[in-house]
């Protein structure tokens, strides 16, 4: 009836591809055709795709679970991510949400007629300035935490023998 995991994962991937905010001084040196653009479109930044030598993704994923005689079962999880991109000519720097939190209650009926269930999840704030060229976004320098309720079930309609129609709905970022 119960569950627990703890995995570290690397994943390196070459030749990666990345947004790169240019520098002031990186714009001054496209072509004219595509700077008279950007003085059209008044952008206030630019962004291009970049091949980076390596990205490795690494990070600790925790899990537990247990599931009670009653159908109600509970769970949990916890992933770290941490990115790195490595680049020879060009290092760019770069993050994303390092922390989540993800917690659920759900309920089985025993005959396996209907299931109930809620999960929550939890993000930690992360820097939103990755990038020395990248502007500062509206958010500002940190973009906060936030927590996601879910709310799921389903039904099963009409069962015969060994066949099953079952329906079911998810309600997701019930609080927006």
């Amino acid at each position: 009836n119960a569950v627990l995991e703890l995995v570290y994962f690397r994943n390196e991937i070459d030749n990666g591809i990345v947004q790169y905010f240019l520098s002031e001084d990186e714009i001054d040196g496209l072509p004219d055709d595509v700077k008279d653009l950007i003085e059209m479109l008044d952008v206030s930044f630019v962004v291009q795709q970049r091949n980076l030598d390596q990205v490795v993704f690494k990070g600790i994923e925790a899990l537990i679970g247990y599931r009670f005689d009653n159908g109600v079962s509970l769970g949990a999880n916890y992933t770290y991510f941490d990115p790195e991109f490595i680049d020879s000519d060009n290092p760019p720097t770069g993050d994303t949400y390092s922390d989540k939190f993800n917690f659920n209650v759900r309920y089985d009926q025993p005959r396996g007629r209907y299931w109930a269930e809620y999960r929550l999840r939890i993000n930690g704030e992360a820097d939103t300035v990755s990038d020395p060229d990248q502007p500062i976004p509206a958010v500002g320098l940190v973009l906060p935490s936030f927590q996601i309720h879910t709310l799921a079930g389903g039904v099963t309609l009409f069962p015969q023998a060994k066949i099953k129609h079952m329906f079911g709905i998810v309600i997701d970022n019930v609080t927006d």
